[in-house]
Protein backbone atom coordinates (compact mmCIF):
# COMPACT_ATOMS: atom_id res chain seq x y z
CA UNK A 1 0.00 0.00 0.00
CA UNK A 2 1.38 3.55 -0.98
CA UNK A 3 0.47 6.22 1.63
CA UNK A 4 1.21 9.79 0.99
CA UNK A 5 4.32 10.96 3.03
CA UNK A 6 3.78 14.69 2.33
CA UNK A 7 2.27 16.88 0.81
CA UNK A 8 3.47 19.10 -1.87
CA UNK A 9 6.70 16.88 -2.52
CA UNK A 10 9.18 19.14 -5.03
CA UNK A 11 10.76 18.01 -7.73
CA UNK A 12 13.93 18.15 -6.49
CA UNK A 13 13.08 15.83 -3.04
CA UNK A 14 11.08 13.54 -5.32
CA UNK A 15 14.41 13.26 -7.84
CA UNK A 16 16.50 13.18 -4.71
CA UNK A 17 14.65 9.90 -3.40
CA UNK A 18 14.60 8.47 -7.19
CA UNK A 19 18.27 8.63 -7.38
CA UNK A 20 18.87 7.13 -4.01
CA UNK A 21 17.27 4.08 -5.16
CA UNK A 22 20.08 1.21 -5.99
CA UNK A 23 17.46 -1.16 -8.08
CA UNK A 24 16.80 1.65 -10.77
CA UNK A 25 19.11 2.15 -13.54
CA UNK A 26 21.21 5.00 -14.48
CA UNK A 27 18.73 5.35 -17.50
CA UNK A 28 15.22 4.60 -15.35
CA UNK A 29 16.37 7.59 -13.29
CA UNK A 30 17.22 10.10 -16.27
CA UNK A 31 13.76 9.13 -17.48
CA UNK A 32 11.98 9.77 -14.12
CA UNK A 33 13.93 12.58 -14.30
CA UNK A 34 12.41 13.90 -17.34
CA UNK A 35 8.66 13.24 -16.26
CA UNK A 36 9.13 14.53 -12.64
CA UNK A 37 8.53 18.58 -14.30
CA UNK A 38 5.36 17.68 -15.73
CA UNK A 39 3.59 15.72 -13.08
CA UNK A 40 0.46 16.79 -11.19
CA UNK A 41 1.41 17.73 -7.38
CA UNK A 42 -0.76 14.57 -6.25
CA UNK A 43 0.93 12.16 -8.54
CA UNK A 44 4.64 13.55 -7.24
CA UNK A 45 3.46 13.23 -3.65
CA UNK A 46 2.49 9.11 -4.48
CA UNK A 47 5.16 8.86 -6.63
CA UNK A 48 7.46 10.60 -3.12
CA UNK A 49 5.71 7.99 -0.99
CA UNK A 50 6.40 4.86 -3.19
CA UNK A 51 9.94 5.69 -3.43
CA UNK A 52 10.66 6.38 0.02
CA UNK A 53 9.13 3.11 0.90
CA UNK A 54 11.30 1.18 -1.59
CA UNK A 55 14.38 3.35 -0.61
CA UNK A 56 13.53 2.32 3.18
CA UNK A 57 13.37 -1.29 2.03
CA UNK A 58 16.41 -0.90 0.74
CA UNK A 59 18.23 0.46 3.29
CA UNK A 60 16.45 -2.32 5.61
CA UNK A 61 17.56 -5.18 3.85
CA UNK A 62 21.04 -4.16 3.39
CA UNK A 63 21.29 -3.56 7.01
CA UNK A 64 19.68 -6.99 7.54
CA UNK A 65 23.02 -8.25 5.42
CA UNK A 66 25.54 -6.10 7.18
CA UNK A 67 23.85 -7.76 10.24
CA UNK A 68 24.46 -11.52 9.61
CA UNK A 69 28.33 -10.80 7.96
CA UNK A 70 28.66 -9.15 11.56
CA UNK A 71 27.44 -11.86 12.77
CA UNK A 72 29.24 -14.51 10.70
CA UNK A 73 32.34 -12.77 11.57
CA UNK A 74 31.89 -12.86 15.27
CA UNK A 75 31.20 -15.93 15.40
CA UNK A 76 34.05 -17.27 13.09
CA UNK A 77 36.31 -15.12 15.29
CA UNK A 78 35.15 -16.85 18.60
CA UNK A 79 35.27 -20.66 16.18
CA UNK A 80 38.74 -19.23 15.82
CA UNK A 81 39.46 -18.66 18.86
CA UNK A 82 38.38 -21.82 20.28
CA UNK A 83 40.36 -24.01 18.06
CA UNK A 84 43.15 -21.80 19.04
CA UNK A 85 42.94 -22.45 22.88
CA UNK A 86 41.98 -25.97 21.49
CA UNK A 87 45.58 -26.20 20.05
CA UNK A 88 47.36 -24.93 22.81
CA UNK A 89 45.95 -27.39 25.54
CA UNK A 90 46.37 -30.13 23.09
CA UNK A 91 50.23 -28.94 22.67
CA UNK A 92 50.38 -28.60 26.40
CA UNK A 93 49.20 -32.05 27.26
CA UNK A 94 51.90 -33.62 24.52
CA UNK A 95 54.61 -31.69 25.98
CA UNK A 96 53.65 -32.92 29.51
CA UNK A 97 53.27 -36.10 28.12
CA UNK A 98 56.49 -36.01 26.61
CA UNK A 99 58.08 -35.08 30.32
CA UNK A 100 56.36 -37.58 32.03
CA UNK A 101 58.23 -40.28 29.54
CA UNK A 102 61.29 -38.97 30.01
CA UNK A 103 61.14 -39.41 34.24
Amino acid sequence: MIKKQNKNTSSTKLLAVISSIQNLSKEEKGEWGKLIPFLEQEDKDNLFGYFDSLLKRELNYELQIIANNNLEGKLEGNLNKIFSEFKKRIAQKEKNFKQSLKK
